[in-house]
C-alpha cells in the first residue's frame, strides 16, 4: 500500500492563492453597475420622453429600454409619451431640458434630423442636442387585408401604376419614418400612391384593420401581431434579404426595387448634457441593448442592432441629414413655406 502524500507547504499556499483569486474575482462579478463604473447616477427618478403617441412602435422598445435600465440606474424610468409634428415635439422638449441627466428621450433621425430641415424648430443639427446611443434600425413594413388582391408587394405597385394615387396607405404622419420610405420608392419608379397620415402608426393600423384605407406603412413591431392575428398580411418589409418575421412576404430588394429606408431610432440627451451623465446613460444603455433580453426582444420583432454611441451616432446622423436634403429636393417640398 503506497504511503498517502500531504500537499505540502508549496501546495498550500498555491491552493490559498487560488482561493483568493477566486473571491477576488467573485467580489469583482457581484459588484454593483455603479460601483463599477464610479460615475454619476440618479438620484431621484428619470424622464424618459417618447415623442410618439401610444399604441405604436415607440412602446415597446421604450418599456423594454425603461425596464431593463432600471435595475442598473437604480431608479425608477418614467415613460412620458409627448408626441406631436412627427416626433418633433417631444425631440425638442428633450433637446432644450436642463442638461442635469434627468430628462433624456428616444428619438428617430426623421424627428431630430428631417423634421429640423422642413420645420421651424427650436434645434437644427446636432450641435442642440446630444447623441447617446442607437438602439434600432426597424425596417418600415407594408401590410395589407388577408383577402386583399395583391398576391405579393409586386403586383401591388404594378396595379398603382396602372391606377395612379388610387391605393391609400396609411402611415404615421406625412413625411413621417414610415411615410418617408414610400416616398422614396415612388420618386425611383414613378408608380403614385395616395399616402393617408394618421397621428401615430396604431391609427394607421387600426384604419386599415376597419377597411378605411387599403395599406399600412408601419414597423414589424406593429404588424407582426396583427399578422399572426389573422387580420393583416405582410407583402414586404423594405430591406435587403428576407426578414424571417414574415416568411410569405419578399422584401423590396427581393421584389426588384432598389428602396432600403430603416426607421433609426436612437437615445438623446439636452444639449450640453453633463459629462458624467452622458457617459454612465451611454454605460447603461450599451449594456441593455447588448443583454439577451433586448437581443431576443430585436429578434422577436425584425429590427436590427447596430448600438452606436455618441461619436458614431452623430455622423451617422449627419449622413442622413444628407439624404433627406436630397428627398427634400426631390420631393420638392417648400421648406420655405414651412418656416
Amino acid at each position: 500500500m503506497k504511503e498517502r502524500k500531504g500537499i505540502g507547504v508549496d501546495g498550500l499556499l498555491a491552493c490559498l492563492a487560488l482561493a483568493s483569486f477566486l473571491i477576488v474575482s467573485m467580489a469583482h462579478l457581484e459588484r454593483t453597475w455603479a460601483a463599477e463604473v464610479g460615475a454619476w447616477m440618479p438620484k431621484s427618478d428619470v424622464t424618459f420622453i417618447v415623442p410618439y403617441p401610444p399604441g405604436g412602435a415607440t412602446d415597446p422598445i421604450s418599456r423594454m429600454l425603461a425596464l431593463e435600465a432600471e435595475p442598473l440606474l437604480k431608479q425608477k424610468v418614467v415613460i412620458v409619451n409627448r408626441g406631436g409634428a412627427a416626433g418633433a415635439i417631444g425631440t425638442a422638449e428633450v433637446a432644450q431640458a436642463k442638461p442635469d441627466g434627468y430628462k433624456i428621450g428616444l428619438s428617430s433621425a426623421n424627428a431630430a434630423v428631417f423634421q429640423a430641415l422642413v420645420t421651424k424648430l427650436p434645434f437644427k443639427t446636432t450641435a442642440d442636442y446630444q447623441p447617446i446611443l442607437k438602439v434600432a434600425d426597424v425596417p418600415a413594413t407594408v401590410a395589407v387585408l388577408p383577402g386583399a388582391p395583391w398576391k405579393n408587394f409586386k403586383e401591388f405597385v404594378e396595379d398603382a401604376r396602372k391606377r395612379p394615387d388610387q391605393i391609400s396607405i396609411g402611415s404615421s404622419g406625412r413625411f413621417s419614418s414610415s411615410d418617408l420610405p414610400f416616398h422614396e420608392l415612388m420618386l425611383k419608379t414613378g408608380v403614385k400612391f395616395n399616402m393617408v397620415p394618421f397621428t401615430g402608426g396604431g391609427e394607421a393600423l387600426i384604419a386599415t384593420i376597419g377597411g378605411h384605407v387599403q395599406a399600412v406603412v408601419s414597423t414589424p413591431l406593429n404588424i407582426a401581431p396583427q399578422v399572426k392575428a389573422g387580420k393583416l398580411r405582410a407583402l414586404t418589409v423594405f430591406q435587403k434579404g428576407h426578414n424571417p418575421l414574415f416568411p410569405d412576404a419578399l422584401s423590396t430588394v427581393e421584389s426588384g426595387y432598389d428602396v432600403t429606408h430603416p426607421v433609426v431610432y436612437f437615445i438623446i440627451g439636452p444639449k450640453g448634457l453633463d459629462k458624467r451623465a452622458l457617459d454612465t446613460y451611454h454605460k447603461v444603455f450599451l449594456q441593455v441593448v447588448k443583454g439577451k433580453k433586448y437581443g431576443d426582444f430585436a429578434k422577436e420583432n425584425g429590427f436590427m442592432l447596430d448600438p452606436l454611441g455618441p461619436a458614431e451616432l452623430t455622423k451617422e446622423l449627419d449622413q442622413w441629414m444628407a439624404t433627406y436634403q436630397m428627398l427634400i429636393r426631390e420631393l420638392k417640398i417648400d421648406v420655405k413655406k414651412k418656416k
